[in-house]
C-alpha cells in the first residue's frame, strides 16, 4: 500500500535542507497545515487522528532542527519565520487531539503516552 499523499509531500520536503527556498517552502506548508486544521471541518480526513499525530512529529523534528544553527541573517531571519509557522501549526494540530501513539511500537501504551507527552 502506498504511503498517504501527505507523507509523499512532506518526504519531499524534509529532504530539501535547510537553504532559503527549503525554509520558505517549509513556512509555507506549515501555514497550509494550520489554515486546513481551521477548516477541518470542511475536508473529509481519512484517518484524522494518525494525520494529525504524524505532522507533529515531522514540524517538531523542523524546529528542533534548524533553531540556532543559521550562520547568515537571512537564513536566521527564515528560521524564525519556520519556528515560529511551525508551532502555530503544532498548537492547530494538538488542538482537542487524544494522546494516540502509534501501533505496533513495542512499548507498554501508557509509556508510549508519555512519551507522547513529553515531546
Amino acid at each position: 500500500m502506498s504511503p498517504p499523499t501527505y507523507s509523499l509531500l512532506v518526504g519531499y520536503v524534509r529532504i530539501l535542507g535547510n537553504v532559503v527556498h527549503a525554509i520558505q517552502i517549509k513556512t509555507k506548508l506549515c501555514q497550509l497545515v494550520e489554515v486546513m486544521m481551521e477548516r477541518r471541518d470542511d475536508l473529509s480526513f481519512c484517518q484524522e487522528m494518525k494525520f494529525r499525530n504524524k505532522m507533529v512529529e515531522y514540524l517538531t523534528d523542523w524546529v528542533m532542527g534548524t533553531s540556532n544553527q543559521a550562520s547568515d541573517d537571512d537564513i536566521k531571519c527564515l528560521t524564525r519565520d519556520l519556528d515560529q509557522a511551525s508551532m502555530e501549526a503544532v498548537v492547530s494540530l494538538l488542538a482537542g487531539l487524544p494522546l494516540q501513539p502509534e501501533e505496533g511500537d513495542g512499548v507498554e501504551l501508557m509509556e508510549a503516552k508519555s512519551q507522547l507527552f513529553l515531546k
